[in-house]
């Protein structure tokens, strides 16, 4: 594809990825200044997380850690602007406020690590979002019936002439 522009990360372990944010929102919740749903939404995605690398083969894992990451930027974003309070003049408060914003700066990254998982899983490759009908039993798709094919008609359908 002309003028596409290709990233090439070095292969890293979900691990590494599944460890660091869980120690960042550990430590962003110490004193539980944000709400429960801050804790339980990131490790809720975290043992996704640990799902997608307990097996290592399963694409579902691996894309449904990659967007449960996705949510959780927004969720984070949103969470951490209602309820961070200037007005607080602690070095624990500060440094598990530092601690959040750092988990959610990482999160991009860790994403794009998380797809490029995805992808030498075998995922990630000819998704069409107007998807085709034919489908062999070898997985093998085209956008046209084989040679002698016939559909079956959906119950309750007249069949096509």
């Amino acid at each position: 594809m002309e003028g596409a522009i290709k990233v090439n990360l070095p292969p890293v372990s979900l691990k590494i990825v599944v460890g660091v944010h869980f120690i960042l929102t550990i430590w962003g919740d110490q004193i539980g200044w944000l709400p429960v749903s801050y804790l339980l939404c990131n490790l809720l995605v975290l043992a996704v997380g640990v799902w997608a690398i307990a097996s290592t083969e399963n694409e579902d894992a691996s894309q449904l850690f990659l967007l449960g990451m996705l949510f959780t930027i927004i969720h984070d974003i949103i969470v951490i602007a209602i309820y961070y309070d200037s007005n607080v003049d602690s070095s624990h408060y500060r440094f598990c406020v530092g601690m959040a914003i750092l988990s959610l700066i990482l999160k991009p990254l860790s994403c794009l690590l998380i797809f490029q998982n995805h992808r030498s899983r075998g995922g990630g490759q000819g998704y069409s979002w107007s998807g085709t009908p034919y489908v062999t039993i070898e997985g093998h798709t085209s956008s046209q019936p084989q040679p002698g094919y016939t559909p079956v008609p959906a119950p309750g359908h007249p069949p096509q002439s």
